[in-house]
């Protein structure tokens, strides 16, 4: 039954799911060719660009060192609570306590996986808003991938074929939009569908 429903859901939304596996491939790209390029200077550590990089993967490793929501930074105060570290940082954590991984790696990962299921959920949102499947295909990966065409700097750059960017696309930066995006577009879907629903009941009623 499984099967059948996978192979069902490829057949009508194959194009989607290949283009979310493009979307992942592209947000890891730059930390894998570091990786494997031998005059990158690699000792383990992968490219921490994206903003407050640093802070999240610290706080996901004080969860792991401490099992607790203390402050990564300050061996003093490991033990209070820090008004700064969410239950994010802990769940995505969490499989290093089950795993034999790290959480650099547990990031790495992460940076492939959310991006490409935030393109499916954008996609199948989209698609019960514009009804088209194309369009669905095009509005996510704009959403997944246009984040420099709304720089009017980054379109220059692109024009004179010079692109100049300091900081990796949005999507591929952990907990915020990387990990909270999931439940926005899981609580846009549901919204659209219960006020679609509510509309059609409406309309049901005024029929009667």
């Amino acid at each position: 039954m499984l099967f059948q429903n996978l192979k069902t859901y490829f057949r009508e939304h194959g194009a989607a799911f290949f283009c979310s596996v493009f979307v992942g491939i592209i947000m890891i790209a730059p930390q894998i060719i570091f990786i494997i390029n031998a005059d990158s200077g690699y000792n383990g550590l992968p490219i921490l660009k994206t903003d407050a990089e640093v802070q999240y993967v610290s706080r996901m490793k004080e969860f792991l060192d401490n099992r607790g929501n203390g402050s990564p930074y300050s061996y003093e105060d490991r033990n209070t609570i820090s008004t700064f570290n969410t239950i994010s940082e802990a769940i995505l954590a969490s499989p290093a306590l089950i795993f034999p991984i790290n959480v650099v790696q547990l990031n790495l990962f992460y940076k492939f996986f959310f991006p490409a299921l935030i393109f499916l959920l954008a996609y199948h949102f989209l698609l019960k808003v514009l009804k088209d499947k194309r369009w669905a295909i095009v509005g996510a990966l704009a959403i997944l991938l246009g984040q420099n065409l709304t720089s009017i700097s980054d379109i220059f750059n692109l024009i004179k074929l010079n692109p100049v960017y300091y900081n990796f696309l949005s999507y591929s930066r952990p907990i915020h939009p990387e990990f909270s995006s999931v439940f926005f577009f899981l609580l846009s879907k549901f919204i659209y569908i219960t006020f679609h629903f509510s509309i059609k009941r409406k309309q049901i009623k005024r029929g009667f």
